[in-house]
């Protein structure tokens, strides 16, 4: 099942805000009318509008820090400072954009913002978390080359290299973010008199259909391939500096360490 949840479109309705009755032919956004019991009690349950932004909050209160002192550190290898740098500035994008969800959240699931920006933090969010997992892959890349085949990294463009992958990455980031600009993602619930932000779409419409495939197709190329990518670079790492050394159990708790640190930064 995917993250967002059904709704159905609802006709010639006039909803109450504030205790004035307000035409349907000047209300904004579309309203949607929830089939399922347990979404309602999602929205309005202490899970969506606490548990969940509380959590967001604090990620925001450690990870832009972090990346800033990323961003304002010296980097001795100029090909890994470049990719790291894309890191950073993609997880600070990501982080704003979980800043602006908690609000949403904290909210009880209200968004008041306006479409515009709910189109913009969503494209944001999904968007640099695939392009935070695909930099991770391509960074995985670079230690697995320059550990396994170390004369043929050094031997390698790597500035060059770097900057144009990084290049390609936002340029696919900028890419896979077309659907979710162009494609309504708030919609007015009457049943709880509020706005939700990608929560509840009409999943039966064509447009949004199409973004529910979509996105999944997005999940393998940049969420699991990457994955794989990264599992398969750190194994051949294991291997290779295990033939190399005699303390086996210091590599492995080493290598160990990094895929985890990894893993934790890609989700």
């Amino acid at each position: 099942m995917p993250r967002t949840f059904k709704g159905t479109p609802v006709i010639n309705i006039q909803p109450f805000q504030n205790g004035t009755q307000t035409s349907f032919l000047t209300y904004s956004p579309p309203a949607l009318h929830l089939l399922n019991n347990s979404t309602v009690g999602y929205l309005g349950g202490s899970l969506s509008t606490r548990v969940i932004p509380i959590i967001y909050t604090l990620v925001v209160t450690v990870g832009i820090p972090a990346n800033m002192c990323l961003l304002v550190t010296k980097i001795r290898k100029v090909s890994s400072a470049i990719l790291y740098c894309s890191l950073a500035v993609s997880d600070l994008f990501l982080l704003l954009s979980l800043f602006f969800k908690a609000h949403y959240h904290f909210h009880g699931n209200h968004w008041v913002l306006g479409e515009t920006a709910c189109r913009v933090v969503t494209a944001c969010f999904y968007g640099n978390l695939r392009c935070s997992a695909m930099t991770l892959a391509c960074i995985s890349i670079e230690r697995y080359l320059a550990v396994v085949y170390p004369f043929i990294y050094k031997s390698m463009p790597k500035r060059l290299c770097a900057a144009w992958v990084s290049l390609a990455l936002w340029g696919g980031f900028g890419v896979a973010i077309i659907p979710e600009l162009i494609i309504q993602q708030s919609y007015w619930l009457p049943q709880l008199n509020r706005t939700t932000c990608h929560d509840v779409l009409p999943l039966d419409h064509s447009s949004h259909m199409f973004l529910l495939y979509y996105h999944l197709i997005l999940i393998v190329l940049f969420l699991m391939v990457p994955l794989v990518v990264i599992a398969v670079c750190f194994a051949r790492f294991i291997n290779k500096l295990t033939r190399s050394h005699s303390d086996q159990d210091h590599v492995n708790c080493s290598i160990s360490c990094i895929f985890l640190a990894d893993r934790s930064g890609m989700w």
